[in-house]
């Protein structure tokens, strides 16, 4: 007769039991989704998602935006009647792609140039001395100081002389509004210079706008000439010569300009194509030009080539 009264009575608590146990449920639920909402994984509040960059293949949300957007320079390139040279494309600080090769046969074939333990961060600028010592204006360590490293040994060895900054002319590729020459650190005459080097007044330089030439006695700069260009170089006997894009070649003209700025005549090769990837070095009477895969050298203003 108990059993029939206790049942009785389950089955009529049954309804409010199940309300109560829905209604526990419920409250669970909610607390899970609202920590869920409002922690992410290790305590930390979710971030904005991550985009993908399909020009550098890299996560956009994690990686940080640089202060000051470096400029793309065109190749720096040297070589002398040797036939010893060393081509590089500068780089910023941190570039993984910083790279120098070095020739010793004009350019037919190139070797990769390891710096060793020096810590090579950046390339700034290349020049070849003579056929016993070859420069190279880089920044080292995770700061890129600028230092001149060195080789006696056709770029087997190397050594660090930052003392020695004071005799070179290059840009950074970081600071597009300053041309570091002679330890002196000269504004640019225009937005970006693309290309720098000594020459018998100063430096000379060259940006979109055109060619200019820096004096060091007057500390003023001067319009060279206006135009594309896509190369310049100076000789030992001060000679400056520019390679330039114009209308009325069909190819690449070659100027030379004399110590005082004045134009010394053209040449227009129609061998070859405006490249921004080419560089030029002059040596005594003698071009070579550097086309992103070989050097060709001309005894004649750029009219003839040969390799």
């Amino acid at each position: 007769m108990s059993g029939t009264s206790d049942s009785g009575i389950f089955w009529r608590l049954a309804p409010a039991l199940l309300v109560a146990i829905l209604a526990l449920v419920a409250i669970l639920l909610s607390v899970s989704a609202l920590r869920q909402g409002d922690v992410a994984s290790n305590g930390t509040v979710p971030g904005p998602i991550p985009t993908w960059d399909e020009t550098s293949g890299t996560d956009s949300a994690a990686t940080p935006t640089p202060t000051s957007a470096a400029v793309a320079l065109f190749p720096v390139f040297d070589i002398d009647a040797s036939g010893i040279g060393l081509v590089s494309a500068p780089s910023s600080c941190g570039d993984q792609t910083s790279s120098v090769s070095v020739t010793e046969d004009s350019g037919r074939t190139w070797s990769p140039v390891d710096f060793g333990p020096l810590g090579v961060q950046a390339i700034y600028e290349v020049r070849v001395v003579s056929s016993d010592q070859l420069d190279v204006v880089a920044g080292l360590g995770p700061d890129c100081t600028p230092s001149l490293l060195t080789s006696y040994t056709a770029g087997q060895f190397w050594q660090s002389n930052p003392e020695r900054l004071a005799e070179t002319t290059w840009l950074d590729p970081s600071d597009p509004t300053v041309i570091h020459h002679l330890g002196a650190v000269i504004p640019t005459p225009c937005g970006r210079p693309l290309a720098v080097t000594p020459s018998a007044s100063g430096a000379a330089t060259i940006c979109q706008e055109g060619a200019f030439t820096y004096s060091t006695e007057q500390l003023t700069w001067s319009v060279l000439a206006p135009g594309r260009f896509l190369g310049l170089d100076s000789s030992l006997s001060g000679t400056l010569v520019l390679e330039s894009s114009t209308e009325d070649c069909a190819g690449v003209r070659f100027s030379e300009f004399g110590p005082d700025g004045a134009a010394l005549g053209s040449v227009c090769d129609v061998s070859h194509v405006p490249a921004e990837n080419s560089a030029i070095a002059s040596v005594d009477q003698r071009i070579y030009r550097w086309d992103g895969a070989q050097v060709q050298q001309s005894d004649d203003g750029g009219l003839t080539w040969s390799s």
